[in-house]
């Protein structure tokens, strides 16, 4: 439960207790490869990319790499990062990575936030045409979603 937590903290921005929290769990855990690997440097790189450090997100997130090919999160604050550093390309990989997975296993909203993203690298590198095609599936994919979602209503917008 404390690493969802620590989560919750990073995503909402509360970055002094999420830090706190995973350092603590870090001492506690430090035999724990997944936790040490790949969760740690996941929140700590969600932390750079609230910042707008694209770049120290992906130094972060480098020690991850042995681990993320099957973790969407991991892929998708990737390719978020990516995209902050100015990567569209690499960021689009990325993307492209997380959302392969959104049909094995647990359903990990990051697979399907990562078609958003995608919508956004192809704005970025100019794609019009892409960009419409991905904002349009994201917007049938969360078509049943409350239409009042900060998410969907920015989606829209762009």
């Amino acid at each position: 439960m404390a690493l969802r937590v620590v989560n919750v903290y990073a995503i909402t921005g509360n970055d002094s207790a999420a830090l706190r929290m995973a350092d603590d769990l870090s001492h506690k855990r430090p035999q724990d490869t997944w936790f040490q690997a790949l969760y740690l440097p996941a929140v700590r790189a969600r932390i750079e990319i609230n910042h707008g450090h694209g770049a120290k997100a992906l130094d972060t997130l480098k020690s991850a790499s042995s681990y993320d090919k099957g973790d969407a999160e991991v892929l998708a604050l990737r390719g978020r990062a990516f995209l902050q550093n100015h990567q569209p390309q690499d960021a689009e990989r990325e993307f492209q990575s997380a959302m392969k997975l959104k049909n094995q296993g647990w359903q990990n909203p990051s697979c399907w936030l990562s078609q958003l993203y995608l919508a956004r690298t192809y704005v970025t590198e100019g794609d019009a045409i892409k960009a419409r095609v991905a904002y349009q599936d994201f917007r049938a994919t969360w078509k049943d979603a409350e239409a009042d979602l900060a998410l969907l209503a920015a989606a829209k917008a762009e």
